[in-house]
């Protein structure tokens, strides 16, 4: 499950990530344009995962915008995993169901539920779906000049992925930040590069935002933001102290202890993956 959103710019829409089915980006598409009376003029896909683009079929008939690499890794990737999922769908779908059964974990158990609803949805798209690759890249900055508000697509280089891409309205003070922001869960760094996630919210902080839409999840505030970068930068130099003690990636892993501020976040059985993965990347 993720979130997307609409900007209503005064001679149409934009749409920030185009949802992981489309099913999905249908409901969506259908909601901005009955709320805002409004035809879509653009999408854009903030990272190449799935669950951000595969709904790019319904918006097929405006510019879809992304960077390079995000639109050159969905070309790369993106058919292989709609073949084995054509091929394996229904084999891992009941394979999740009984593990989600003999679950006793509470919080297992809600993402394996989360997870099997998800698996039905994405089984149900490949009936129809249809590959659809941006179509305007840009690597750095994108303007968007309209009549009622300006629109910022920005990217500082990868983080969460190897290139994630943000949406500003600095007239309203909002940001569509895709997946490097997640607020009240632990961040999602196993596959990530988290000296660059941190260097983008870096970037990002520079920008009067008061109002930030995650990837996942509630939206959050300046605090939650700050906690974001706060949880980076900790998480780093515990990561780089280990290191530098030659203390093994397994053990600072399994000695890890939670932020204070972090300790009722979601998703806390990932948090020895992920120092794990950034003590290897440091140590490259």
């Amino acid at each position: 499950m993720g979130n997307s959103g609409f900007a209503d710019l005064g001679e149409g829409l934009l749409i920030f990530d185009t949802f992981l089915t489309p099913q999905a980006a249908e409901d969506l598409r259908s909601a901005a344009e009955t709320i805002t009376g409004k035809q879509i003029l653009y999408a854009v896909n903030s990272h190449e995962h799935g669950d951000h683009v595969r709904g790019n079929q319904v918006f097929s008939d405006v510019p879809i915008i992304s960077t390079d690499k995000t639109r050159k890794i969905i070309k790369e990737s993106l058919s292989g995993q709609i073949a084995q999922q054509k091929q394996d769908g229904e084999t891992f779908l009941a394979s999740m169901k009984e593990k989600s059964a003999n679950e006793t974990d509470p919080q297992k158990k809600k993402r394996l539920e989360l997870l099997i609803g998800t698996i039905t949805e994405i089984n149900e798209s490949l009936l129809h779906f249809k590959m659809t690759l941006p179509t305007v890249c840009c690597e750095n900055d994108l303007v968007i000049h309209c009549s009622k508000r300006k629109a910022l697509i920005k990217t500082w280089g990868g983080g969460h992925s190897k290139s994630d891409s943000v949406l500003l309205l600095p007239d309203d003070k909002i940001t569509f930040a895709g997946n490097l922001l997640f607020f009240d869960t632990h961040l999602a760094l196993v596959h990530g590069n988290a000296v660059e996630w941190s260097r983008s919210l870096n970037e990002l902080s520079k920008y009067d935002i008061e109002t930030h839409v995650p990837g996942h999840g509630p939206i959050g505030n300046e605090h939650h933001f700050e906690l974001n970068q706060l949880y980076l930068t900790d998480t780093l130099n515990y990561c780089n102290k280990m290191v530098k003690e030659g203390v093994p990636a397994e053990e600072a892993a399994s000695g890890f202890e939670l932020f204070d501020y972090a300790a009722e976040w979601e998703s806390k059985d990932t948090v020895p993956s992920t120092i794990w993965s950034v003590y290897e990347q440091l140590k490259k």
